[in-house]
């Protein structure tokens, strides 16, 4: 059955959970938005373990789905795979998926993801007769706005109507651009959560103005002229040290998962598993090319002392961050 998002939303917001789903289209965070309510809906807390498998197409035997979606949970009301890059796996494993659909586990729930999906022909118009089928499109302007808002809600955070417009025009391209930044301004907004357009235009950054993000790309990639450059700015508009150490710390820890995950030989998906859109993460992609993985576990330490030193206000703070920012752009001529 081929149902438009909104749809889906609504039905999963009633608890309906069918056996087979068909998840597909250009709008990533939707649908990671919709396993994810599914995963909170199949599984219990802590379950994942046990009662979750992940395969990827392409990477993993899919004739394996059928064995574990016969498994009973242990400890859910139901089993829970996913198979993600499903356009990715052979067209016998396909239709090995097919087959499984016609005749699904009560026990189990199967969800199929891929970017791409014909659902009027081939394996994927079949798979729609016998699934919940779902094409996640980018949303239309007034779409994105409100699922803007519903998503700094969750984060705790209130956006004012002038930085919700802000957002939508600066924010970036597409949802998970604009995930982003919601979560940044989560870390930056105050104990009410309220955020105006001025906020967003510390945060995000503007034609008259310099972000901590800014500070943080100029910082991994060496440019310590223009490093120093933002730092005098962030200094002059009253910026908190604590925060502009909190949010370099951020960088370089997302700069050591993806290295790691690079180094282990990944490369499809790991914009995903950082939650990053493709645009973001080819920013950290290219300081991850520039520094190894000791350079990025000593800017994590010298974060560390630079927050200890902060804290214990031993130091004058302009002095702190002003060395913290010399060391840490020039990790790649500093260290090996």
């Amino acid at each position: 059955m081929i149902v438009k998002s909104e749809q889906l939303m609504a039905e999963l917001s009633r608890d309906k959970v069918a056996a087979v789903y068909l998840l597909a289209g250009p709008e990533d965070l939707l649908r990671q938005e919709a396993v994810a309510r599914l995963t909170r809906l199949v599984l219990r807390a802590g379950a994942e373990v046990f009662d979750r498998d992940i395969l990827y197409g392409g990477e993993d035997d899919l004739s394996r789905v059928a064995g574990l979606a016969g498994t009973l949970p242990m400890s859910s009301p139901k089993r829970l795979v996913i198979i993600k890059q499903f356009d990715r796996a052979s067209p016998k494993e396909q239709r090995l998926i097919l087959e499984y659909a016609q005749r699904p586990s009560p026990m189990t729930c199967v969800v199929l993801e891929c970017d791409r999906a014909n659902l009027r022909s081939g394996v994927y118009r079949q798979l729609a007769e016998h699934a919940v089928a779902t094409i996640f499109w980018p949303p239309f302007e007034r779409q994105a706005r409100s699922w803007l808002v519903r998503r700094a809600r969750g984060e705790g955070v209130r956006l004012s109507p002038e930085a919700a417009d802000l957002l939508l025009s600066d924010g970036g391209e597409g949802l998970a651009d604009l995930a982003g930044q919601v979560e940044k301004l989560a870390l930056y907004a105050g104990a009410d959560g309220h955020v105006s357009a001025d906020d967003v235009s510390a945060v995000v950054g503007s034609p008259h103005g310099r972000s901590i993000f800014e500070l943080c790309d100029a910082v991994g990639t060496g440019s310590r002229a223009r490093a120093f450059e933002i730092l005098d700015h962030l200094c002059k508009v009253g910026e908190a040290p604590y925060y502009i150490v909190s949010l370099l710390g951020r960088h370089f820890l997302i700069l050591w998962r993806a290295k790691m995950m690079i180094a282990s030989g990944m490369r499809d998906g790991v914009a995903r598993r950082l939650g990053l859109s493709e645009r973001n993460f080819r920013g950290y992609e290219r300081q991850c090319e520039r520094l190894s993985l000791r350079q990025i576990r000593k800017g994590l330490v010298l974060i560390f002392r630079a927050d200890q030193a902060l804290k214990s206000g031993a130091q004058d703070r302009t002095t702190i961050l002003d060395s913290l920012v010399y060391d840490l752009s020039s990790l790649s001529t500093s260290d090996g």
